[in-house]
C-alpha cells in the first residue's frame, strides 16, 4: 500500500488539479491519499470533499484537518507516524 501525503493551506485552486491526476496514476483501492489541511482560509477542505464524495471508492481519500498551522514538518511526522502503509510519499498541491 502506498500512502501519499499531501499538505496544504489555501489550496483550493491547485488541489483538485493534482488529486485527479493522482487518481488517474495510482487507480487502486490498495493506495491512499491524505489530504493535511492546516486551517486553510479558503475552501480548500471544500474541494477535496466533495473530489473524494465523486470517487465511488476507487482509491481512499482523507482529510485531516489541524485547527491551527503546526509547521508542515510537526503535520507530516504526526501522520506518518499513524499510517501503515509499507511506502509514504510527500506532494505539494501544485
Amino acid at each position: 500500500m502506498i500512502s501519499i501525503i499531501i499538505p496544504t493551506y489555501n489550496e483550493e485552486k491547485r488541489v483538485l488539479h493534482t488529486l485527479c491526476d493522482l487518481v488517474k496514476v495510482l487507480n487502486s483501492k490498495d493506495h491512499e491519499i491524505i489530504v493535511a489541511d492546516a486551517d486553510s482560509k479558503d475552501n480548500t477542505v471544500k474541494v477535496v470533499e466533495n473530489f473524494a464524495g465523486a470517487q465511488e471508492n476507487k482509491i481512499k481519500i482523507k482529510i485531516i484537518k489541524f485547527d491551527e498551522r503546526i509547521g508542515r514538518g510537526l503535520s507530516l511526522s504526526k501522520i506518518i507516524k499513524n499510517t501503515h502503509s509499507e511506502i509514504v510519499v510527500y506532494i505539494d498541491a501544485d
